[in-house]
This record gives C-alpha cells, sequence and structure tokens, in this order.
C-alpha cells in the first residue's frame, strides 16, 4: 500500500512539473514571437507607403536579420543548436517576388525571445527591446530606441472638428496651413503633400461639380493631362477619383483627386507629389494617399 503511495505521489510531482514547464515555455515558439514581432513591424511601416515604407522595411529588416544572424553565430560557438528552421526577415524587393528565408538554429532565437510568464515575451533584436503578448499579438517598446522606430513608422492623425472627419499621414510630415474648411500637410522636403478642403454649400450632382473644377484646374495649373477617372461605390457615399499631371513651380507634379459627397457636402481630398528619378525608374507611385484612411466621426 505504501509503495503504491508512493507513486501516485511521483505521479502527481511529474504532473506538476509538466504543467510548470508548459507555463514557463508559453504557448508560443521562440520563433513564433519573433517572426509575430518582424510581421507587426513591417505592416505597421508598410502604412507609410510607397518609398517611405521601403526605407522603414529595409531598416527593420536589416535589424532583425543582423540579430538573428550574430545569435546564430554565437549558438554555434557554444555548440547551442537545437533545429534548424526558415524566417522570413526579408521583404521582397523588385524583380524578387518571394521574401528570401533565412536559415537559423533554435538555439540562436532562445537567446532573442523569453518567455517572461503570463502570455508575456521579452524581445532583443538588435537594439530594439519589444514585449510581445501572445495573447492578444500587441508588440509594445520597452526601450528608447524601440519607442523611436514605433515613432518613425506609426501614421499621425489629423482631424477637422468643424466637418467631423479624419485621415492618417506620415509622422514626419508637417501641418502647414490649417483652416476651418481644410489642412495642408507637407512632408519635409515639401515634395509631396496632402490637401483636404470642404465646400459646404448644398450640391446633388458629383459629376457637374467634378467637371467645373476640372475646367478650373486646365486654368490654373500649366499642362494638366488626366490620366484616369474613376467612379468609388465601397465607402457608403459617393466618391469619384481623377487622377492628374501638372507643371506646377517648373516642376511636374503627380496628383490623386478624390471628390467626396457626404450629405450635401464636397469634399476634396488631394495628394500629390513630384516623382524622383528612382520612382520614375522603377515605376513607382510618389503619391502617399489618404484615401483608405479618411472618415467621418459621429
Amino acid at each position: 500500500m505504501k509503495r503504491y503511495l508512493i507513486l501516485i505521489l511521483l505521479i502527481l510531482v511529474l504532473a506538476s512539473l509538466l504543467i510548470s514547464s508548459c507555463r514557463e515555455h508559453g504557448a508560443l515558439t521562440e520563433k513564433q514571437v519573433i517572426q509575430m514581432t518582424y510581421d507587426y513591424l513591417i505592416a505597421k511601416a508598410e502604412q507609410l507607403q510607397g518609398v517611405y515604407a521601403e526605407g522603414e522595411k529595409i531598416i527593420i529588416g536589416w535589424g532583425f536579420r543582423n540579430a538573428v544572424l550574430e545569435a546564430n553565430e554565437k549558438a554555434i560557438e557554444k555548440d547551442d543548436l537545437g533545429e534548424l528552421v526558415e524566417m522570413e526577415l526579408d521583404e521582397p524587393v523588385l524583380g524578387q517576388p518571394q521574401p528570401l528565408k533565412t536559415v537559423v538554429w533554435t538555439g540562436a532565437l532562445m537567446r532573442l525571445a523569453k518567455y517572461s510568464g503570463d502570455g508575456l515575451w521579452s524581445v532583443t533584436v538588435s537594439e530594439w527591446e519589444w514585449r510581445v503578448n501572445e495573447r492578444t499579438g500587441e508588440v509594445t517598446a520597452q526601450n528608447e530606441e524601440a519607442v523611436k522606430l514605433l515613432e518613425e513608422i506609426t501614421l499621425k492623425t489629423y482631424c477637422n472638428n468643424e466637418y467631423s472627419y479624419c485621415f492618417d499621414y506620415p509622422p514626419s510630415w508637417v501641418v502647414i496651413n490649417q483652416s476651418i474648411s481644410g489642412v495642408l500637410i507637407c512632408s519635409p522636403d515639401s515634395k509631396s503633400n496632402v490637401l483636404t478642403e470642404i465646400n459646404d454649400q448644398h450640391y446633388t450632382d458629383l459629376n457637374e461639380y467634378v467637371l467645373a473644377k476640372v475646367s478650373w484646374l486646365k486654368d490654373f495649373f500649366h499642362e494638366v493631362e488626366i490620366n484616369e477617372s474613376t467612379d468609388i461605390h465601397d465607402k457608403g457615399y459617393t466618391v469619384k477619383r481623377i487622377e492628374y499631371t501638372c507643371l506646377a513651380g517648373g516642376q511636374r507634379w503627380d496628383n490623386r483627386h478624390y471628390f467626396v459627397l457626404y450629405e450635401g457636402k464636397v469634399y476634396e481630398i488631394v495628394s500629390s507629389a513630384v516623382p524622383t528619378a528612382f520612382e520614375e525608374y522603377h515605376s513607382l507611385s510618389p503619391l502617399y494617399d489618404p484615401f483608405d484612411s479618411f472618415r467621418f466621426q459621429p
């Protein structure tokens, strides 16, 4: 009888150790947590659009890849290898449709990601320190360098209280001119901008308004060329978009112009930019387009 009691106690102790071990390791692996952190940052950087996004994604990719490779070298030196796994830490580039794979030992990843308990992880990659919640996917900065990176890739929001609309814009851009009926926000080099204007007279026919505005553009700017005109139907209100190029200040500007008819008022959202030689060579749009984030507030 005593032997059976000892056996039962041993089983209970082993079960307790197994449960404790599971709790210590969390629901995810180190690879999954590091990949989750990388994917989260890349997704935020992509919201910057165009060359702004590409530049930040390269910085993030370099930081993660170099940290993983350095940890891999240390794991090999210490003969602390584990298993070989693949990670996607390189974004696709022009002419390369698929991301490159980084092959690494799991022993190296254990140097970068540590389980803290209660579903939380600490992840140290390059100069950045992060806390990752494996339940919610939330990634928060834990040091000054990580805070700075998040500030560089997190869009700011402009809200017009008079007409109750908002949209997002790149964090390095500056509000140049703000009034009750609109705002002008420019890039630091003044080669890109976003303009909103509201005509609060009552309108029922958006097509007539757009035709009148196109006529005005052709009179105001030099060499205006309309490239595209599109109706947009998935916003819950009437929207027309035109794309055109024009000469202003001796430079060629690309423009994407939205006309929104909402509760009898016409809202205009204009993205303008001077394309660089790099963007023209690679057929990249120079425009930051705020329309996807444009929304009305109750």
